[in-house]
């Protein structure tokens, strides 16, 4: 449960840094997963979602 919290509040400071809602963020994130999945590189968590944002060339690591 503890865990859950925490992702909550990362995910709002995320979004906030982003300058997007949290409820945003979210839509992209799922967005981001279906697409992956749809393109044969599913991501089922946070850090493969991250991983494939810089396999990608979207983020520096």
């Amino acid at each position: 449960m503890a865990s859950r919290a925490f992702g909550r509040v990362a995910a709002v400071a995320t979004a906030r840094r982003a300058g997007i809602s949290p409820h945003t963020a979210t839509y992209y994130l799922d967005r981001a997963r279906e697409k992956g999945q749809e393109a044969g590189r599913p991501a089922y968590t946070k850090i493969d979602v991250a991983a494939r944002v810089r396999e990608d060339g979207w983020a520096e690591d």
